[in-house]
């Protein structure tokens, strides 16, 4: 009898907790699409970018080869200056050497690079 009346309870229990109470669903919603500047601290990381804007990469200091995108999502407005042109995921990306070129014959050369990408996410402007 016990069993049965535990069991009573935690049915009640349960139906009085979920009565009256109703959750919406998400509202389906556009991501926000705001970026600013991409920098070196950026690298590895994700931004969205809606078609028709401009996106600019600032990779400060010297030796950064030019940034380059991985497919048509994104077109070329400058060296470092991306424009949206179609939807699509694209990677960004540039490289440079970590150690300076030897100044001299017989020095000794370092041949190590810093890569750097972002994935760039370009969605409908609409």
């Amino acid at each position: 009898m016990r069993v049965r009346v535990g069991a009573v309870v935690v049915a009640l229990l349960c139906a009085a907790g979920c009565a009256g109470t109703s959750v919406a669903p998400p509202a389906h919603s556009q991501p926000q699409c705001k970026p600013g500047p991409l920098v070196e601290a950026d690298d590895g990381g994700q931004v969205c970018l809606a078609v028709g804007s401009t996106l600019h990469v600032d990779l400060a200091g010297s030796g950064w080869a030019p940034v380059t995108s991985s497919g048509p999502a994104l077109a070329d407005v400058s060296s470092d200056t991306f424009r949206g042109s179609a939807p699509g995921d694209v990677r960004l990306t540039s490289a440079r050497r970590i150690c300076p070129s030897p100044s001299a014959p017989g020095m000794v050369a370092c041949h190590g690079m810093k890569a750097w990408s972002v994935t760039v996410n370009v969605v409908d402007a609409g």
